[in-house]
């Protein structure tokens, strides 16, 4: 039956009228986020940071060898050869930006401009994603991701990585996954292949994410059409077909550039490196050199090329790949020969992940290493007790502290411990700062309890939720056997913003369900 032009034209009015609410309601939440993002990056861009920026350290320096014309090679200012340091996409964008802007600041405004607007995508498909799945939370997940924001101004607003990459990286998979799962048309696979490609190339670990996601969902439509073979055979073969063709181009798409990227790294390493040949390094600094398997600062100092001038020599004499294969063999045997040590340090990068993220920042200043003769602080400096006037060894309990001192050839023993005590208590007393604290429980247990709540509520079978879940676990699991750090949590600061909104929503409306239960509670005199 026909309806009349009335009705239709009703119809017609509500939908625009609907369509013009959304536009506005994101209108404002994108207005309001740029104004945040200055303001919050004036805030904390402080003259001396704008003196000092910071373009992803070896990611800069990779891009300025390519346009010193030495190709995609010394990510450590200095000529140590080609590389497969890092991954290629950032280091492209920042090629971009040099070539464009000759000048340092310009190219690092610029930089941001991208990062903004990469922000400013991400909220916007978020809010599509909320409104296709019917999740009446978005509001309160842009604040929680605001708030996350906040957690990381250094990565956020005062330096260029590659955080921004992976979180909008994640958001289009989001976006574009959710939007193939309601309709499985070629356009919709098309746009879900652009994240699916770029992932491995931009950040390994994301990769990984998307790849669970991917094959989860594949293996539970496969197991659904199992089930409704008796009854369909014709459809359990169509349906089987039709999903394995889809993701078979996805596999496509995800191999084509770890093909080109390998081959590139063969011909010029002489190692298919399928994404970044430092693996085995990282494994060495977290297994080998640091105390508790969590990278920090006082690890990286001694030990990373960028900070270690012998390191970095024997990196140029070797090669990046020998020299990594070197670190390997060592990072093996050591293991193979402490692997209690090992598992220990696995179980605190796991704790670091899922319940409490350590305070990475360990090196504390030494009050009166100007006190200290030459040849005291000469041979501090040869063993790595103390660098660039910084204490690298507060991790030590003082007996243990004590006892090493005893063992080096030092004339002012006595004054050197009592300056390393005094930066120990400092590093004690950092370490219960209320605003490190919360932030450290945001970006890793928060997160945890949050999972374990939303497991208990019918939001589990959300599709956000759970490949969300799978994301947030194949992101994590070569962080907890290889290697940690604090900055490499933030990336999934999205997920953890997705995670915690809908907590709270849940928590609102079970509120509100339960004041009105007792409102509607008859009351007898």
């Amino acid at each position: 039956m026909r309806q009349s032009p009335k009705i239709v034209l009703d119809h017609r009015n509500h939908y625009q009228s609907y369509k013009y609410v959304r536009v506005k309601e994101i209108t404002l939440y994108l207005v309001f986020f740029f104004l945040f993002f200055i303001a919050a990056s004036f805030y904390f861009l402080s003259d001396d940071n704008i003196a000092q920026l910071s373009l992803g350290a070896e990611y800069e320096s990779i891009a300025r060898s390519i346009l010193a014309g030495n190709g995609y090679a010394n990510p450590f200012t200095e000529e140590t050869g080609k590389t497969a340091w890092m991954p290629p996409v950032l280091v492209f964008i920042e090629v971009v930006a040099f070539y464009l802007f000759n000048n340092k600041i310009y190219a690092f405004f610029f930089l941001s401009f991208l990062k903004i607007v990469a922000f400013i995508l991400t909220i916007y498909w978020m809010y599509v994603v909320f409104k296709k799945l019917r999740l009446n939370y978005f509001f309160v997940f842009y604040a929680c991701f605001l708030l996350y924001l906040l957690f990381s101004p250094n990565e956020v607003f005062e330096r260029i990585g590659d955080l921004w990459l992976a979180i909008v990286l994640q958001a289009a998979f989001f976006y574009t996954f959710i939007n193939f799962r309601h309709e499985s048309t070629r356009k919709n696979l098309l746009y879900l292949c652009i994240p699916i490609f770029l992932a491995p190339i931009t950040n390994p670990s994301v990769a990984i994410g998307l790849v669970f996601v991917v094959a989860f969902f594949y293996v539970q439509d496969i197991s659904g059409y199992l089930n409704s073979i008796n009854n369909d055979k014709k459809g359990f073969w169509q349906n089987s077909l039709q999903q394995t063709g889809n993701v078979s181009i996805l596999a496509l798409v995800f191999i084509i550039p770890i093909t080109i990227w390998g081959y590139r790294n063969y011909q010029e390493l002489g190692k298919f490196i399928p994404t970044k040949s430092n693996l085995w390094f990282e494994f060495y600094q977290a297994n080998v050199v640091d105390h508790d398997g969590c990278l920090s600062f006082s690890t990286l100092t001694k030990a990373h090329p960028i900070t270690n001038e012998e390191v970095r020599t024997e990196l140029i004499q070797l090669g990046e790949v020998a020299w990594v294969s070197k670190y390997e063999h060592i990072a093996k045997d050591y293991v193979s020969r402490h692997q209690d040590v090992y598992l220990k340090k696995l179980l605190s990068r796991f704790s670091n992940v899922f319940i409490y993220s350590k305070l990475d920042d360990d090196e504390f200043p030494a009050q009166t290493s100007y006190e200290f003769s030459a040849a005291d602080l000469q041979v501090l400096e040869h063993n790595n007790y103390i660098q660039n006037g910084n204490w690298l060894t507060l991790e030590l309990k003082p007996q243990t502290f004590q006892k090493k001192l005893d063992q080096l050839p030092l004339a002012g023993k006595t004054n050197i411990y009592e300056d390393w005590k005094v930066a120990k208590q400092a590093y004690i007393d950092s370490q219960k700062n209320v605003p490190y604290i919360i932030r450290n429980i945001f970006i890793s247990g928060l997160a945890t309890i949050c999972i374990l709540i939303l497991l208990f509520t019918n939001l589990k079978k959300n599709l956000l939720i759970k490949s969300g879940m799978i994301i947030y676990i194949g992101f994590s699991i070569p962080y907890v056997l290889v290697s940690h750090f604090l900055r490499y949590q933030r990336p999934l600061f999205l997920i953890q913003a997705i995670f915690l909104a809908l907590v709270l929503g849940k928590l609102y409306d079970w509120y509100i369900a339960r004041a009105k239960r007792h409102v509607s509670k008859p009351v007898y005199a």
